[in-house]
């Protein structure tokens, strides 16, 4: 039980650290984000409408479904701009919050947890076992999520894939710690699994 509690520590911490890595290091998640000028974003506008906190696309879907609304529609599409995503937080925010650390820590023990309990159902837990089924977990992923994504909010491809390598990679590194510290835990648990004809 102990070396089970490591091996998910463990392996949620790399998960963590490999996200952080990704995202303040390596260079490919910034080059895929471009900022808006400041001369752009009218924020005294914005403030004026008193806009909720949420998501937002412009331009939004019509209130109603007449010809003329809907025309008017593909007309602003034609002539741009388009917003498919915008997330407005109307007040202040820090840019590094603890709360959101300790939210992405969470998120990493559940995918962890998810990673753990596939391997269990491997018939012969190996090295290989567990690199096919990381790559198939994030492929399942990224076509469920970022993929679909990038097809409905035109998300360029320069911003789909960084999204799409971090889940190979930190799943397949999650997978291998697991695997390396709790490789015989699985192969008994294996064992000890009764087949019925």
């Amino acid at each position: 039980m102990k070396r089970k509690m490591i091996a998910i520590g463990l392996a949620t911490l790399t998960l963590f650290m490999w996200n952080a890595i990704s995202w303040m290091v390596l260079p490919f998640h910034g080059r895929s984000l471009q900022t808006l000028p400041d001369a752009v974003v009218e924020f005294t506008t914005l403030s004026s409408k008193h806009l909720k906190s949420g998501v937002y696309h412009y331009p939004g879907t019509p209130e109603d479904n007449t010809p003329e609304s809907l025309n008017n529609l593909e007309q602003k599409l034609a002539s741009g701009p388009r917003i498919p995503l915008m997330v407005y937080h109307p007040g202040g925010s820090k840019l590094f919050n603890p709360s959101d650390f300790i939210a992405s820590l969470a998120l990493n023990l559940i995918t962890v947890l998810v990673i753990f309990s596939l391997l269990k159902f491997l018939p012969k837990p190996s090295l290989m076992a567990v690199l096919k089924v990381s790559f198939i977990l994030a492929v399942l992923v990224s076509s469920c999520s970022d993929l679909l994504l990038m097809n409905w909010y035109k998300l360029p491809l320069a911003f789909t894939i960084p999204n799409m390598l971090d889940h190979l990679i930190g799943i397949t590194l999650a997978g291998i710690i697991i695997y390396l510290l709790h490789s015989k835990a699985l192969v008994q648990n294996n064992s000890n699994t009764t087949t019925y004809d």
